[in-house]
């Protein structure tokens, strides 16, 4: 029988603003298209090399695997959140951590939606649109 696998410490803000920054360098492995020359293991270096990275800074270390999910985790919540804002015309800057306002930054993608004020209102040539 396989022993249960403890549970490590949560990530702080910290922790996952210095991630996304050692993925940031690497951006072009890590979120590559498999093809001749981006395999697999250029892939899994790239993730030790994040991994190393963070171990350096002070923290608690995390393995390369750990680091991955972690990636896919901030990935996932703020192209949710982003997608949520913009589905629901809700406006204004997104409420997103400092880790998923990086990640959108990395991806091209502002934290206020682009036409539509910071201040959470809909611009005046929504609002005073005539109605069929």
């Amino acid at each position: 029988m396989e022993a249960k696998k403890r549970r490590s410490c949560n990530w702080s803000a910290d922790e996952e603003l210095l991630l996304l920054k050692a993925v940031k360098g690497r951006l072009g492995i890590i979120d590559g298209k498999f093809s001749p020359s981006l395999t697999r293991v250029k892939k899994k270096q790239a993730w030790e090399e994040v991994s190393a990275f963070l171990a350096s800074q002070a923290g608690p270390y995390r393995t390369s695997e750990e680091c991955y999910k972690k990636y896919c985790n901030i990935k996932s919540k703020a192209k949710t959140k982003y997608d949520h804002q913009f589905c629901t015309w809700e406006g204004g800057k997104i409420q997103a951590t400092p880790a998923e306002e990086l990640f959108l930054e990395m991806a091209g993608v502002s934290a206020a939606m682009p036409g539509l004020p910071d201040s959470g209102q809909e611009p005046d040539n929504l609002t005073n649109m005539p109605s069929t």
